[in-house]
């Protein structure tokens, strides 16, 4: 295992311990880690040979820091294990390049575009592409002035698993929430909600030329109580647990590649939407790797390395992909960490 990955993020459930699995899936990586908290699962977790704390939350300095160790660790690749690590990566990627570091992250301004839900829908619908009515709510007039109720109201940024998302039926409902997700510290957004018959989750992985290198797609299992964060009726707000099933889905994969070059993806997207009239109406992108990558590991589809690879080559590799039909499930777990100190190199 000559090849070194340092995994930024590695929480409890989190992205990061995902990505950690699809590595150890292919077993020929060795795994660091990194965190800004001293008790995060990871740093108890056997399979990194290393870990450390990051002092810096946020900013250059953070990067400066991971790629610091980095280079100790001799890793030839930074992952990021959240949609935080994510955005500060790509907005400061010419710290590990230029060490010799691949940052596994999309172009800067694809990570600003997409991390606003907003500018996401518009550039989208300015593409041609079906997108639901999604307004910016900075006041009562705006609440007012939006159209297509009910609508989904949540954070414009920040709202990953579904952190503050709601639904109103009408504008007086809307106007609550809108009060409500900003005097929790959120600006937020007024988004028609999609009355469609099966929801997705798609990853499309990209080369730094903008060529698609893979696309998968599932299916979600919205029946699971681990699968909701809100329902009511008819009205289901789906969680970050992602679970279902995995097949084909030819038309529904091509639709959201279509998505990912319009915006000019150059790494990992993930498209989350649902159908309505044969139509992919997506209601969230996400420019990063997805919770749900060891499932599709499991599938055939193996993103992280196969990125990698892929962007580590001269002759343009692409893989050549197998889906695994089935039912795949992310399921909870016990288990029990006793003080350890994180470790080193």
């Amino acid at each position: 295992m000559n090849q070194r990955v340092l995994i930024a993020g590695i929480g409890g459930a989190s992205l990061g311990l995902e990505m950690h699995k699809c590595f150890a899936l292919d077993g020929t990586w060795q795994l660091y880690g990194a965190d800004i908290r001293e008790d995060a699962y990871g740093h108890s977790h056997p399979g990194f040979t290393g870990t450390t704390v990051v002092g810096a939350s946020s900013g250059r300095g953070y990067v400066e820091e991971l790629t610091a160790y980095a280079m100790k660790a001799g890793v030839t690749a930074l992952a990021p294990g959240g949609e935080v690590p994510s955005r500060l990566l790509a907005a400061h990627a010419d710290i590990p390049r230029d060490a010799g570091i691949e940052p596994m992250v999309n172009d800067a301004d694809l990570v600003r575009c997409c991390t606003d839900k907003v500018a996401t829908m518009a550039a989208l619908a300015d593409a041609g592409f079906e997108v639901p009515t999604t307004t910016l709510l900075t006041g009562p007039e705006d609440v007012e002035a939006h159209e297509g109720y009910p609508s989904v109201i949540k954070p414009v940024r920040d709202s990953g698993a579904s952190n503050m998302v709601f639904v109103a039926e009408n504008r007086q409902e809307a106007e609550m929430l809108r009060r409500y997700v900003a005097s929790r510290g959120f600006q937020a957004c007024a988004q028609a909600y999609i009355e469609g018959e099966e929801e997705y989750t798609i990853g499309v992985l990209s080369s730094r030329r903008g060529v698609v290198l893979s696309s998968i797609a599932l299916r979600r299992d919205l029946g699971s109580k681990l699968s909701r964060s809100l329902s009511y009726g008819s009205r289901i707000i789906s969680s970050g647990w992602s679970q279902g099933v995995i097949e084909d889905f030819a038309d529904v994969r091509q639709q959201a590649a279509a998505m990912a070059r319009s915006l000019g993806s150059t790494w990992a997207l993930n498209v989350q939407g649902r159908v309505r009239r044969g139509v992919l109406v997506p209601f969230e992108i996400n420019p990063r790797h997805s919770g749900t990558s060891y499932l599709r590991a499991l599938a055939g589809v193996n993103e992280p390395v196969i990125a990698l690879r892929a962007h580590a080559s001269d002759d343009g590799w692409a893989p050549a992909t197998s889906i695994r039909p089935g039912r795949y499930h992310r399921l909870l777990g016990e288990d029990v960490t006793y003080h350890v100190p994180p470790s080193t190199p």
